[in-house]
């Protein structure tokens, strides 16, 4: 539930500053703490997708 959360929130705050020039980037999770690799690569990608639905001229940053 708290994943589908994110997405959504990261959708929203992706639509609200898509013609936002003095945005440079989106960092979605610092210093995530993943109990599984696989399950943080998984999650960026749905991030990714959502924001990309949007809004596809900002950067993002991935933390490992």
């Amino acid at each position: 539930e708290n994943k589908k959360k994110c997405i959504t929130l990261w959708k929203n705050i992706a639509m609200h500053y898509k013609n936002e020039g003095a945005i440079g980037g989106y960092d979605l999770l610092n210093e995530p703490i993943p109990d599984k690799k696989d399950s943080l690569v998984a999650l960026y990608k749905r991030i990714i997708d959502a924001i990309r639905s949007t809004n596809d001229k900002h950067m993002i940053i991935l933390e490992s």
